[in-house]
């Protein structure tokens, strides 16, 4: 709940008042994170939401872009969205790059298997997590995926290309990701 991030984000940023304006869809469902406390007992969960409607383009010096005009990262957007706590950056990081791989696993095999609506919702699932850590061009590659998908006849074809061009974004982001997390490791 906001409330529970609040508490968190309070604690973190030494007792500094958590503004207003944090927005509760963009810490919401899908994969968990447990924070405990100095006694070693949780404290609250935060989640990372797979459904999070976010901006474009920046022209960041710490934003890698791809031709097609989305970002494959965009570092100012993960920062801003994570209100710059390196903890928790770091965190979301690897819950996704754990977590990707099994969800690209569930969308090729329900591409492969001509379920359209598992493919639909896996690429939904990807679309808000790659949102979330500023994967800015995967997101939009699940997009179209999403809404192809949902279509009376799903073109296999245009599907199968999309899902390619994907896969290599995601290589593309773990890098930017990895790269990232050495930077706060450092």
């Amino acid at each position: 709940t906001l409330s529970a991030i609040e508490t968190v984000l309070a604690r973190w940023l030494s007792e500094e008042k958590v503004p207003d304006t944090v927005n509760s869809s963009a810490m919401n469902s899908h994969s968990a994170f447990t924070e405990a406390d100095e006694s070693g007992t949780a404290e609250s969960d935060i989640e990372v939401d797979s459904e999070a409607e976010v901006g474009g383009d920046t022209d960041d010096d710490n934003t890698e872009y791809q031709k097609e005009g989305s970002p494959v990262f965009d570092e100012v957007h993960l920062t801003s969205l994570l209100l710059n706590d390196k903890v928790l950056i770091n965190k979301v990081i690897a819950t996704f790059l754990a977590d990707m791989p099994h969800n690209f696993d569930m969308l090729n095999q329900a591409f492969q298997d001509g379920e359209y609506t598992l493919v639909c919702k896996q690429a939904h699932k990807i679309k808000g997590a790659s949102a979330n850590v500023g994967g800015m061009r995967l997101n939009q590659l699940a997009e179209e995926i999403e809404t192809l998908s949902k279509t009376d006849r799903p073109d296999s074809k245009q599907l199968g290309a999309l899902l390619v061009e994907m896969e290599s974004c995601f290589q593309q982001l773990t890098e930017a990701l990895e790269k990232k997390q050495q930077e706060i490791d450092a």
